[in-house]
Order: structure tokens, then sequence, then C-alpha cells
């Protein structure tokens, strides 16, 4: 099992303004609370938008995307035709529940489908992307900070960098690196080390399984930061490549294994 992406990012979609809820496993159950609510709307339509988007997502699946991201245009017009259920003690609420693409309420019995809303991009994910956060940098530390905030959501094949910048800083001689290029890469070994096939030796301190990004023609020597000259490798791995004396067999293995991979003279000219 895996955190779902929604499970990720739930904190950043309630500050965006939308209404975010976890759903009971098995009966799909959750509860809507009309005072949040109506907040949400005047808030939305203070800030220009019709209103909150209504996210429901299941905990610890096989799916990192399995959940819902229902518009305010069909999930408004749903809860206000619908009774609230009075709450003992508490206040009134919309109790629904959500399975096989249906949102559902119970009292009275109704139902929309909402299947067309499943797997959808969340509405802070295009948000948190920011245009800085795949731009070149030689600080690696900040590489990592980046890599890992891209990890966390759906990222796009990367065109990287076919010439990334040389650049001297305080820690020596450096090349420009793209985040996206090094979270896409991670995220295609899916966990194993594309050399020996090997698991990750651990789970690193991103809670991802720990790999390290390799360039199969170095950027010293003139090697592209891109996809197609990237791939993930264990640590043992990785020493391999840069210091063990038939590293050239190893480079040919990746080339034969790894089908993303083009060779120096098949990169396209800059």
């Amino acid at each position: 099992m895996s955190l779902s992406i929604a499970e990720k990012l739930h904190a950043a979609i309630e500050n965006g303004g939308d209404e975010i809820h976890l759903a009971n496993a098995e009966s799909g159950w959750f509860a809507v609370a009309p005072r949040k609510w109506e907040e949400l709307v005047d808030r939305a339509r203070r800030e220009g938008r019709d209103g909150p988007n209504l996210v429901v997502y299941r905990t610890r699946t096989d799916d990192p995307r399995d959940h819902y991201v229902i518009p305010f245009a069909v999930v408004g017009a749903f809860l206000a035709d619908t009774p609230t259920t009075p709450k003992k003690g508490g206040q009134p609420r919309w109790e629904l529940s959500l399975r096989g693409g249906r949102l559902m309420a119970s009292r009275p019995p109704r139902e929309i489908s909402v299947s067309g809303f499943y797997g959808g991009p969340l509405p802070c994910e295009e948000a948190l992307v920011l245009p800085d956060v795949a731009a070149p940098t030689a600080d690696l530390d900040e590489l990592d900070r980046r890599v890992a905030r891209l990890r966390k959501l759906p990222i796009s094949r990367p065109t990287g960098n076919p010439t990334p910048r040389r650049v001297t800083t305080s820690q020596g001689v450096a090349y420009e690196r793209r985040a996206d290029v090094k979270a896409w890469v991670l995220r295609a070994a899916e966990g194993h080390c594309e050399l020996c096939g090997s698991a990750a030796p651990f789970i690193g301190d991103d809670g991802e399984p720990y790999l390290e990004v390799h360039h199969v023609e170095q950027l010293a020597h003139g090697g592209p930061d891109t996809v197609e000259n990237a791939v993930a490798l264990c640590p043992n791995c990785h020493r391999r490549l840069h210091h063990c004396g038939d590293r050239e067999a190893d480079r040919q293995r990746l080339y034969a294994q790894v089908g993303r991979l083009t060779k120096a003279d098949e990169h396209p000219p800059t």
C-alpha cells in the first residue's frame, strides 16, 4: 500500500479553499458540514471562483490517484437539493457516500454519477509546481529539496537541458541540473536499481526508496541533463559507474537494459 497523492497534499488542498474528505474504505461514507461548506463557497466567490471543489479519497490503497475531484458546478447543485441530517448534540450535516463512481445521499435516497471525475488532477497540483522548481540549479541541497517536492506530484516526461551550464560555487565546480529530470527518473525506476535490478537499499528521509541518479554520459564530458541520459542506481552501482575498472561494460549494459537511453551520437543536435 502507498500514500495517495490526495493524502500527501491534504493540507495544500484545504489551504487552496477546496473541501477534502477521507471516505470509509468499505462503505465510502463521509459527511460534509453545511457551515464549513458555506464558508468555502463565500471564500471562493471573494476570490473570483464559483465555489469549492469536493475531493474525496481513500487512504492506503494500491492506486496513488484513488480519488475523485468533483467540481463545484456538480457537487454544489447536488448538495443544495439534499436535506441535511440532524446530529444529536452537534451541527446538522450532509451524510454522503461515494461508491462505484456514484455520489449518494441516504436521506432521502438520491445519487448522481461522478465517475468522470475519478483520478483527476488535484486543484492544488499546478499551483505547487512553480516555474522555479524545474529551473536548473547547481546547488545540490536545493536540487534535492525541489526533487522531494516534485516526487509528490504527477509530472510529465521533461525535456531536460541538453547543455547544462558549468558554474563555480563555494564548494567547487558544479553543473546546473533540473529537478524534474531527477524526479522523473527516480519515479520511472519504481524503487529498483536500473543496472543490477535490486530494490533500493533503504527508505530515505523523504519516505521514498533511496536511489541515486547518474548521468551515463557525464555532464563534465558534455553529457546532457535529460532523462535520455540519466538512470537511477543503488549506491553500490553508482560507485561502480565512477570507479570500477570495467565501468565501460556497465555503461553498455545500461544502454541495452534501459530503453529510454540514447547514446552521445544519438542525442538531438542543440
